[in-house]
């Protein structure tokens, strides 16, 4: 548009001083004028159109038997487009509306110069162009940063080598990390060391196969406290000039997974003496011995029960027994190597996994 107001500030101011012709846009080739996109009309001293191209038309409605006469403010009624003291007001670009045939209003850009001839000013060159599809780009785009803001939902934006160019309150929540702390650097500082690398590569190569990844990830707090996030990452691609990012949307689930970790131990562990159930023994047991058929290594299982357990539960009361129990089990996990079990089977039961062992093991 610039392009166009400084061809026609030279055509128009340069030709004028050399011409009495009064109305010199309208003698220039209106074909030229036709085959430009933008709109462009010309006003007299009194603010009527003198001069309409085919894209004025297009975009106003009005068609240019309709236009010629019309007064500038019907079109555009909040801009002064008429020469004031030898200048024009709108000479810079800038925004506002134009008025339709149908009574709508159009957002435009438009830009005016005056008409000068003979070294006098005899009019104003208007310029102007259909603004609506930038403004419903800025409108989205203004759209997504205040759904980014306040969205409960942490959200990391990065681009496609990995350096994080956004993040939202919710993500500095989440993680610690302040928008000034982490912005500028790699998404992989986030990494908890919960993963092998083979992990993150295959992350990497579904992105870029698809175009979408989502899973459970460990990442670290910025105190170092790990935490488990639900994890979504959507590659977008520009639309020009190539490029694109990666748009991460994180769902804390941390407090979800102590409550698995709790059902899963509550499950597999005895809930007086906080030892291996009869469930995990069986588990533990039919690895055990599959390993040391592989291995060709021994295994030992040992059974203990309390003698007159009983008595001391009739006599002493169920609390005495349970404090006996508890004691015993703990007397006898310090007892075994770190990777030997003791389990409780139930009542006064226990059994211990020794494996791999030896015969002086046994003994000892």
């Amino acid at each position: 548009m610039s392009k166009v107001r400084r061809w026609t500030d030279s055509v128009v101011g340069g030709r004028a001083d050399r011409t009495s012709d009064t109305h010199l846009v309208a003698a220039l080739n209106k074909a030229v004028f036709d085959s430009v996109a933008d709109g462009i009309l010309s006003l007299d001293l009194d603010g009527r159109i003198t001069f309409v191209n085919h894209a004025a038309e297009h975009l106003s409605g009005w068609s240019e038997r309709e236009t010629l006469g019309l007064a500038a403010e019907t079109m555009f009624p909040f801009v002064t487009l008429l020469p004031q003291q030898g200048r024009v007001v709108a000479r810079e670009r800038v925004e506002a509306v134009l008025r339709g045939r149908d009574g709508g209003s159009i957002p435009i850009e438009i830009v005016a110069a005056p008409i000068v001839e003979a070294r006098r000013v005899t009019g104003s060159v208007v310029v102007f162009r259909d603004i609506r599809e930038r403004r419903h780009a800025e409108e989205s785009r203004k759209l997504a940063a205040a759904v980014v803001e306040w969205s409960p939902q942490a959200i990391v934006v990065a681009d496609l080598s990995g350096t994080i160019i956004i993040v939202n309150p919710a993500f500095s929540r989440l993680s610690g990390y302040e928008a000034a702390d982490i912005i500028g650097r790699p998404v992989s500082v986030l990494r908890s060391g919960h993963h092998e690398p083979a992990f993150h590569a295959a992350i990497h190569h579904a992105l870029d196969r698809e175009g979408i990844w989502c899973g459970e990830v460990w990442n670290r707090h910025k105190d170092g406290a790990p935490y488990a996030v639900w994890l979504s990452i959507t590659r977008v691609i520009a639309e020009a000039g190539g490029g694109g990012f990666l748009v991460g949307f994180y769902f804390d689930i941390t407090e979800r997974k102590r409550q698995e970790d709790k059902i899963l131990r509550e499950a597999k562990h005895d809930a007086l003496t906080g030892l291996p159930n009869r469930r995990m023994f069986e588990e533990t047991l039919d690895a055990v011995l599959t390993e040391a058929e592989i291995e060709a290594s021994r295994v030992a299982v040992l059974l203990v029960d309390l003698d007159g357990f009983k008595a001391i539960n009739d006599t002493r009361g169920h609390d005495a027994g349970d404090a006996l129990l508890c004691e015993m089990a703990r007397r006898m996990a310090a007892a075994v190597r770190v990777g030997d079990m003791v389990a409780r089977l139930g009542g006064d039961e226990f059994v211990i996994v020794l494996a791999p062992i030896d015969t002086d093991g046994v003994a000892r």
